[in-house]
């Protein structure tokens, strides 16, 4: 399996790269190849973009370095943005374009926790190191959230890891913020129904509660809606200190704010 023969770590920072002794491209052109995968078209660029750009300067220095002697690392970069917006489906065929080409010695991404959902199945079976800077579903690296179950070839092989703070500890700081600094009683919660937006919006409203605080009221709203104005229209009748958005921007969160 690829990470038998390669290993590939990051840091917040910086993306360091070491191989052992065979030939990871199984000829003679001495290239290891690191899959980038996010989402780098429409709203998801903003985020994701300056994690792209992170690796790539990562690798330049690597080669500069002469970090792999006799290998010259090089960037294969795949875009999962659908109509401005981060897709599943395109997330699985950035993962299978990856897994097919043999040079491809591990990768860096996803973004999103429900692009990692459909991409890490298909690292894990196939042994392709991967490393994630922003995912934080529970349930994709802790056994008690489910981990267990999307790594069905091999759930006792960890080839994905991450380092981003995860939304069972996102979520419960954002309420202790709120109520603990901001002395805030009442919120209203609106989620974008996916992984992360849903994931991090249930952990928010459980430690809510659990401090005491008052949930006025709560709507799921999938990417792609337009109009929240129902929504917060109805939220406002019950006039709540804030309202708490799961998501991200290219799901509503920029249009949620503005719509406020």
């Amino acid at each position: 399996m690829r990470f038998t023969r390669a290993a590939v770590a990051l840091t917040a920072a910086a993306l360091v790269v070491t191989a052992c002794g065979a030939d990871p491209g199984g000829g003679d052109d001495k290239v290891i190849k690191i899959g980038l995968t996010f989402p780098l078209s429409g709203s998801g660029l903003a985020s994701a973009g300056p994690s792209r750009d992170g690796a790539l300067l990562a690798i330049e220095e690597a080669n500069a370095a002469n970090t792999v002697p006799g290998y010259t690392l090089e960037a294969m970069v795949l875009d999962h943005a659908v109509n401005g917006v981060h897709d599943p489906q395109q997330g699985s065929k950035d993962m299978t374009t990856f897994v097919k080409d043999a040079a491809v010695m591990a990768v860096i991404g996803p973004f999103n926790s429900s692009i990692a959902a459909v991409q890490i199945p298909i690292s894990n079976e196939a042994g392709l190191y991967q490393c994630s800077p922003a995912n934080t579903a529970e349930g994709l690296t802790k056994p008690e959230f489910g981990a267990l179950d999307i790594r069905k070839a091999f759930p006792e092989r960890i080839n994905y890891v991450r380092v981003a703070t995860t939304d069972d500890v996102q979520g419960p700081a954002v309420a202790k913020f709120g109520i603990g600094e901001l002395n805030l009683k009442t919120v209203a919660i609106i989620d974008d129904t996916e992984t992360y937006g849903k994931g991090i919006a249930d952990a928010f409203e459980t430690e809510w509660k659990k401090l005491g605080g008052t949930v006025v009221g709560r709507e799921g709203a999938p990417k792609g809606t337009t109009d929240y104005v129902p929504i917060l229209t109805n939220f406002a009748r019950s006039n709540p200190d804030a309202v708490f958005f799961g998501g991200v921007t290219g799901t509503g969160g920029g249009l949620v704010r503005k719509q406020i």
